[in-house]
């Protein structure tokens, strides 16, 4: 997709954040991105978790921006950050020396704490319809952190010691005996059971049936010093519960890496909603191997609350590499497609790629089982060779290009992933015989090209020359996106004096930069738009922000004008709209708040032709915000019409669920319901909405004594005056004052306890389990219909964004 341009050209930093900590070991994977579009960044006393402003529109004046000393090097649309972080506890809570003398259960990291790894749950698993973090210390110890009020840049807690209910857990009696025999030793190994070594949270399943975001069945994967690996899943209240324990080798587990989840014809396993995926581990001997895992949907009845996931352990026992002594330095996934991961793995000098046989043969690659790359040392710098370990790997999709960056700053390519991997350096073998060095396109993504302006960047940012001996230690990189912008993180140091820098001296660095020299024209954008609006299943586990960052990112002032036609193509179209997902049959037999709840909540934000209104709706305000040219009133009535659309689609998911319980409706539910009719009357609507809100009304008034047509107006909290209807976003009364209204309620919002989301700044009330202004929480909680509407909508209804507490 991307141009080859002139080498020469100054490269665009895109962000530069600066952190005073060292960074942790290359191998620990400090770099992640998390469902919700945040990217996590860790060093050795604090994870930072980092949030870009593209598509953020709520208190951008405390972003936090490149540095003014590299301004001339910024490129015209450069990134700023909100930020927050969560801080190592130097207080270990296990002191395994005191439970155990074991040998194998001593901890080094026991006297200086600091983080060792992470991972991040999919998002909709908290209370708020957000992530939570797990984290690995130096002393063996996970924990459980979740946002308090504010998840941009407010105060992350931690919510549970999951190394306790790890030291709970009885260990098999076959795993005891396996172990250790005479049983002399039996509370060493209960102690390095409880050690974990390694983590991995992995994605949501994405089923035949929608039963996402209602139902969790992502699985954290914790390996430790005895070979086992702990399978947890998330419970209520932020804590997660122990699955079950496979002993899958002898020696410690050093890394672990879910692949992606596979969905399966249901026609395979009895109509059973099935998806499988693949758990990578490697251990301290250098092996590496698989775990096949299989899940399973069903329900107990009709209710959203009765789904159950019951899962399988297929294969144990699949080898990909055998034990060789030699240490794993990074595992991963890699996406090459929809249905199709790879698996990649390094050791000193190669590079593995691994394609398991079981994937489904109608997607398979051109080729499969295990190949091996062997990196070659780039003689342009006599100070790199192919022995520093990976410290990350970024996939282009649309070259078909796995970027491999060691730690001394070098930059591999290996061509052609889905047909015949191979190294640049030895491209002549690919089958269309390209040269690399001929051909200006396949030259820019060169293991040369990008060596040379990745230190052409570091030597920029450090204000030193190439010809200086400060050289530059990488300790993670990752993709910004699939179109080759890369971030990583960068340490320098002077190999010379050999002198030891204080932790307060010691300076990391962020930064997002495009290394391939390429030039982005209008026909790129259109690319990049088709891709992103390009709407599959598993896009539905992640907020639409998180699915624009590509996009937003690269929209320019003169890119959007280039570009104006596709986007006012792009955003006038129709999109394919399929009949929304009803409300689920009651049953007697369970609590029927959760089911209105539980089944709202899939309803609204599993269905493809919200999420893709959402999106455009995002998109439209970015533009119009970053546009200010007069061709940006064009966009307006397109702006409107996809508010109009969604608002419609919303209203006949929300008149279908009330449909559902009207014979539990009470008569302090009534208030609220006229509210929801009343709102179906708003210009623009379609008929058929109107005449659901009808017959809806006419039944509820032949089963109620006070008639549904005697609706109380809102009047202002300030004078008293009335208000004008509809109930949409704003209002305004008759002496002038403006109030902004509960996008889920549509009440004034007359309080300070509400939530804003941070996209569009549109806001809600709080749930009453939240409330602390008593009177309101009372008033709310009278009415159980808008109880459970506030607890099941826990993102805007109109760009799908998380909300944020102020106060």
């Amino acid at each position: 997709m991307a141009k080859g341009g002139d080498g020469d050209q100054n490269i665009p930093i895109i962000s530069l954040l600066n952190f005073l900590a060292p960074s942790i070991p290359p191998s620990s994977k400090p770099l992640r991105w998390s469902d919700d579009g945040q990217a996590l960044v860790l060093t050795r006393d604090v994870l930072h978790i980092l949030t870009p402003t593209p598509g953020v529109m709520f208190d951008l004046s405390s972003a936090v921006g490149p540095p003014k000393k590299i301004v001339s090097c910024l490129s015209d649309r450069p990134i700023s950050w909100f930020r927050t972080s969560i801080e190592v506890d130097k207080a270990p809570q296990h002191n395994w020396a005191t439970e155990t003398s074991h040998q194998g259960a001593f901890s080094a990291g026991l006297h200086a704490l600091s983080w060792r790894a992470f991972c991040c749950s999919p998002t909709w698993l908290d209370a708020d319809g957000g992530y939570v973090i797990c984290m690995l210390n130096s002393n063996s110890e996970v924990s459980l952190w979740a946002p308090l009020r504010n998840f941009l840049k407010g105060e992350w807690v931690k919510c549970q010691d999951v190394t306790a209910l790890i030291k709970e857990q009885e260990i098999p009696y076959s795993i005891l005996s396996a172990l250790d025999k005479d049983g002399d030793r039996r509370k060493g190994i209960r102690v390095m059971n409880a050690q974990t070594t390694c983590l991995d949270w992995s994605s949501q399943p994405m089923y035949e049936t929608p039963a996402y975001p209602v139902v969790d069945s992502s699985l954290l994967a914790l390996g430790n010093r005895l070979g086992c690996v702990h399978l947890l899943r998330y419970a209520l209240d932020r804590t997660v519960e122990w699955t079950r324990s496979l002993q899958i080798s002898s020696e410690w587990i050093s890394h672990l890496a879910w692949s992606p989840w596979r969905q399966i014809d249901p026609t395979s396993y009895g109509q059973m909603r099935t998806g499988d995926a693949f758990l990578a581990y490697a251990d301290s001997s250098g092996k590496v191997g698989l775990v096949h895992v299989k899940q399973q949907l069903h329900t107990e009845s009709s209710a959203p609350s009765s789904f159950v996931t019951n899962t399988h352990i297929l294969d144990l026992d699949s080898h990909v590499c055998s034990a060789d002594r030699r240490r794993v330095a990074f595992l991963t996934w890699v996406q090459v497609s929809e249905d199709i991961a790879v698996l990649v793995y390094t050791k000193v000098k190669y590079v593995y790629v691994f394609l398991p046989g079981s994937q489904d043969s109608s997607h398979s690659l051109e080729w499969s089982d295990l190949r091996s790359i062997k990196l070659e040392a780039l003689l342009s710098y006599p100070s790199t060779s192919a022995l520093p370990p990976v410290i990350g790997i970024s996939y282009i999709v649309e070259d078909d290009v796995l970027l491999v960056s060691l730690f001394d700053g070098t930059i591999h390519t290996i061509w052609n992933l889905r047909s015949n991997p191979v190294l640049h350096s030895t491209a002549g073998n690919r089958p269309d015989a390209m040269d690399v060095d001929s051909d200006p396109h396949l030259n820019a993504l060169s293991s040369s090209t990008l060596s040379a302006r990745f230190r052409e960047v570091f030597h920029t940012l450090e204000s030193t020359s190439a010809e200086t001996l400060t050289e530059c230690g990488l300790a993670g990189l990752m993709g910004y996106d699939s179109f080759g912008t890369l971030m990583w993180l960068q340490e320098p140091y002077d190999p010379k004096p050999m002198t030891y820098k204080m932790t307060s001296q010691r300076l990391t660095s962020l930064v997002v930069s495009t290394l391939p020299p390429v030039t982005v024209d209008k026909t790129d954008i259109a690319i990049i738009m088709h891709r992103t609006f390009q709407i599959f299943p598993s896009m539905l586990t992640r907020s639409p922000i998180e699915c624009l960052r590509s996009l937003l990112t690269r929209l320019s002032p003169s890119n959007i004008l280039d570009s104006w036609d596709t986007i006012i193509s792009l955003l006038s179209q129709t999109a394919l709209e399929a009949p929304p997902d009803r409300m689920l049959p009651l049953d007697v037999a369970v609590d029927a708040r959760s089911v209105f709840r539980l089944s709202l909540r899939r309803a609204l934000f599993s269905d493809q032709y919200l999420y893709r209104l959402r999106m455009w709706c995002i998109f439209s305000t970015y533009c119009r915000t970053v546009f200010k040219g007069n061709e940006h009133k064009d966009l307006e009535p397109l702006l409107d019409s996809i508010l109009t659309r969604m608002r419609q689609r919303t209203l006949d998911i929300i008149l279908d669920h009330i449909i559902g319980i009207v014979p539990l409706l009470q008569a302090t539910d009534l208030a609220f319901v006229r509210r929801i009719l009343k709102t179906c009357e708003a210009p623009g609507l379609a008929p058929e909405i109107k005449r659901t809100a009808n017959d809806l009304g006419k039944t509820l008034n032949s089963i109620t004594a006070a008639p549904l047509s005697a609706f109380h107006e809102d009047v202002c909290p300030a004078c008293a005056s009335s208000v004008e209807t509809p109930f949409f976003d704003s209002a305004v009364c008759a002496q002038g004052h403006t109030w902004k209204r509960c996008i889920v309620t549509s009440y004034l919002l007359a309080t300070t306890q509400v939530r804003t989301c941070i996209s569009c700044c549109r806001k809600a009330y709080l749930p009453p389990r939240l409330q602390r202004n008593s009177s309101l929480k009372e008033n709310l909680e009278g009415c159980w219909i808008m109880t459970e509407m506030l607890e099941a909508i826990q993102r805007c209804l109109y760009c799908g964004s998380r909300f944020v507490q102020i106060l």
